[in-house]
């Protein structure tokens, strides 16, 4: 999303929400991102969308608009994607004709699909060649709903593509793998880093990797698959990080991006600057990494012993995408009825409002 809403305390007798957004652009696909460090993010369509592959599923010919980092280069050396880091919805893809520009983030306009509202938000850091991949989840109805999401990267080394390092210090690919690093054995490519989850105890890790994604002069590359459970008025973000070359360095070897990786081995040797622009709320918000970890807000409606109306309204408050009128109507019955407010509007937590005549 391009709007961050954040919640302040105000006087005894009132409480409104605050909505801001950075200056931003609304510009069609077809975009290339420079960062300082020298890397180009190429953000376009991905076109071959009715071609077959395991992952994702076969779509129809006309769905021509599916985002993606279609391409990126790093110290002269280019070619990483043929269209990496798609996002599906149970199926479908999350498509943009137009997105967000600000700075070196790339948002697109929420999508609904199946019940949900979809945003998929490419972040690139200034000064170390590394997107962030960030999938947004809201549900605004009333029921739970069930979400396979996909996230699959064809690879530019095709044909020559070597998955040559893991996580788990082997070259073999399983879901205990957290990251993997990929090359054409050259390498003329830029060698890729996929970062799909992160360290401890997370919430969801993919239930299936595949090696064989949509075709672009060849099929080869990487997809995840998640299943997920977004309750009623919640919201959940997959967050994934992408490398090129040695990350920090233009080094392209195999070895540098391996010691790079290490990086994403531990919270406390992640880059500030992969996670700028996060609130603490969407940090909460993030499962496939420890939210608490991260920075996140941890306490959630659920946890707060709300219960019945009260916890649906707290959903609606704190842990939606709502609409600030929305989410402004609900404050009020809130204080009307119940004379408080809800644990993410008041600093300190837990002081009462006197109550209104």
């Amino acid at each position: 999303m391009n709007t961050r809403r954040m919640f302040h305390r105000l006087s005894a007798l009132a409480l409104a929400t605050v909505a801001f957004s950075a200056s931003a652009a609304n510009v069609p696909l077809g975009l290339d991102v420079a960062t300082p460090v020298g890397a180009n993010w190429y953000v376009s369509s991905f076109n071959g969308c009715g071609d077959e592959g395991e992952l994702p599923v076969r779509l129809a010919a006309d769905s021509d608009c599916i985002l993606s980092i279609i391409d990126a280069d790093f110290n002269e050396y280019g070619d990483a994607y043929d269209g990496g880091w798609l996002t599906y919805v149970n199926g479908t893809p999350v498509t943009a004709p137009e997105v967000d520009l600000t700075g070196t983030t790339v948002t697109a306009p929420a999508v609904q699909i199946s019940g949900l509202d979809v945003t998929t938000q490419y972040y690139f850091a200034p000064n170390s060649a590394v997107a962030r991949i960030l999938v947004t989840l809201h549900n605004p109805g009333n029921s739970s709903v069930a979400a396979e999401v996909q996230m699959p990267t064809n690879y530019g080394s095709d044909s020559g593509t070597v998955y040559a390092a893991t996580s788990s210090g082997d070259a073999a690919i399983t879901t205990a793998d957290r990251w993997i690093i990929s090359s054409d054995g050259g390498p003329w490519d830029p060698v890729n880093t996929s970062v799909f989850y992160g360290p401890g105890a997370v919430a969801e890790t993919p239930v299936a990797y595949a090696t064989t994604v949509h075709d672009a002069a060849g099929d080869e590359g990487i997809g995840a698959t998640f299943a997920l459970d977004i309750p009623a008025h919640g919201t959940q973000s997959l967050m994934f990080f992408a490398g090129l070359n040695g990350i920090t360095s233009g080094t392209n070897t195999v070895a540098a991006a391996t010691t790079a990786a290490a990086a994403f081995d531990n919270y406390a040797t992640l880059q500030p600057e992969w996670l700028a622009g996060l609130s603490s709320i969407q940090r909460g918000q993030i499962v496939n990494w420890n939210p608490a970890s991260l920075g996140g807000e941890t306490t959630t409606c659920a946890s707060s012993g709300y219960t019945g109306t009260k916890l649906n309204w707290c959903r609606i408050i704190c842990e939606s995408e709502s609409s600030s009128s929305t989410i402004e109507t609900y404050l009020r019955r809130w204080i009307n009825k119940y004379r408080d407010l809800p644990y993410c509007a008041v600093e300190g937590g837990g002081e009462e409002l006197p109550p209104q005549g």
